[in-house]
């Protein structure tokens, strides 16, 4: 395999992501996150965990909200390609050229639907609320953009 793949090859995550070329999925990830200087060094460790459909391997171009920026003026009309990345698989995985991660690109089911997500301290549920003053801000962020990258460490379960 290809630019860092390697490690991954018998991955079954990896092997269902790749074999879902333009289909809905639901995926759970998790990351931690950020926390605010007064507690870093502290053995703190907040998880994000995230629950969303999402859909794999399309070609960004070929969205129709894509098309429309284009034909309006609000995106220039041809794509620039990746800032600070580059394709491993094209439309599927990419290497991040600032610390050679591998991200897999998604894309939202449907951006206005909400994702679950949870918060946990030392394997303890927390409510959002109660995070917020110990992270960075926009750590809690739940927005769904149309089209985001995951780490594909981070990528827990793919349904």
């Amino acid at each position: 395999m290809l630019g860092g793949l390697e490690r991954y090859k018998d991955s079954p995550i990896l092997k269902k992501l790749l074999s879902r070329r333009g289909q809905f999925c639901r995926i759970i990830y998790s990351r931690p996150l950020k926390l605010r200087a007064s507690l870093q060094g502290c053995g703190v460790e907040i998880i994000k965990q995230t629950e969303i459909t999402v859909r794999c391997g399309l070609n960004y171009e070929h969205l129709n909200e894509i098309k429309e920026k284009r034909l309006t003026g609000e995106l220039l009309p041809e794509s620039c390609g990746l800032r600070g990345a580059s394709w491993v698989i094209p439309h599927y995985v990419m290497k991040s050229q600032a610390n050679n991660n591998l991200l897999f690109r998604f894309y939202a089911s449907d951006y206005n639907s909400c994702a679950f997500v949870n918060y946990f301290y030392d394997g303890i549920t927390m409510k959002r609320e109660e995070v917020e003053p110990l992270v960075l801000k926009g750590e809690t962020d739940e927005t769904i953009k149309p089209v985001f990258n995951i780490k594909l460490d981070s990528i827990k379960v793919v349904k």
